[in-house]
């Protein structure tokens, strides 16, 4: 595909060329190609159908994904979150080692590949919140520990934010079952005109009854009008990141 470079921009189709917009702009492409059925039944398409395969188990997974992280998704992302999700998941569907070309499974695949996601690419953590964070990972708990700083100093928030909000989100899912669920915990409301005192939070991973889990850290930020607590408008501080993953092998 290409994309239109004439001062004069639009969408609609032209003999064999097709015009359209997207989040990268005016675009146009070729009509004709392929056919379905020849894709789907002509021997030279093999890698393409073992592809599209493999596509498909990773896009599953990913939608349970973002529904069991949903919370933090809501409030720290940006448009192309999906589309980095699912290449990442494309990298766990493909270090699977057990199963052929085709039929490789996320399930089987390198879940740790997940690890460092930013759910908002303009919004690192570590640029936002410029603490290191202490993390504790046992059987049963996850907890993040962060010594006491001054949010002037060591916090990059949006103008016009009076208090922020530090969470840790636990997401975990069943392929199989195509079922997910969450657990979450949260600091009480931060001013930022104020040092932070010493602050741990601490997951209980017990409910998290699927094999398959995620664990983010995340931020976020808010105004307070009238005594009441809201969202701040610019989303793009609110920052959240996948910091551990799980699978739990079962007997």
């Amino acid at each position: 595909m290409g994309q239109q470079a004439s001062f004069v921009s639009f969408t609609g189709n032209i003999g064999k060329l097709t015009f359209y917009k997207n989040k990268d702009g005016f675009m146009v492409r070729e009509k004709g190609g392929v056919t379905k059925e020849r894709i789907m039944n002509d021997p030279k398409y093999a890698r393409t159908r073992e592809n599209m395969r493999e596509f498909a188990e990773a896009a599953s997974a990913v939608k349970l994904l973002k529904n069991s992280i949903r919370p933090a998704i809501i409030s720290s992302t940006d448009s192309r979150l999906h589309r980095r999700l699912q290449h990442a998941m494309v990298k766990v569907v493909k270090s699977d080692p057990v199963n052929t070309r085709g039929e490789r499974k996320v399930t089987e695949g390198n879940w740790d590949l997940l690890k460092g996601l930013q759910l908002n690419a303009g919004a690192n953590l570590t640029s936002v919140l410029k603490k290191h964070v202490v993390i504790t990972n046992t059987g049963e708990t996850l907890a993040i520990s962060l010594p006491a700083f001054h949010p002037a100093s060591y916090l990059m928030a949006p103008s016009g934010t009076t208090n922020y909000r530090i969470y840790l989100m636990g997401g975990a899912i069943d392929l199989e079952l195509a079922d997910f669920n969450l657990e979450k915990v949260e600091s009480e409301m931060l001013s930022v005109r104020a040092s932070s005192p010493e602050l741990t939070l601490e997951l209980n991973k017990v409910p998290l009854e699927f094999n398959h889990r995620v664990f983010v850290l995340g931020i976020e930020f808010f105004q307070t009008v009238n005594g009441e607590e809201f969202p701040m408008n610019d989303s793009g501080y609110n920052a959240g990141t996948i910091i551990l993953t799980e699978k739990i092998d079962t007997p």
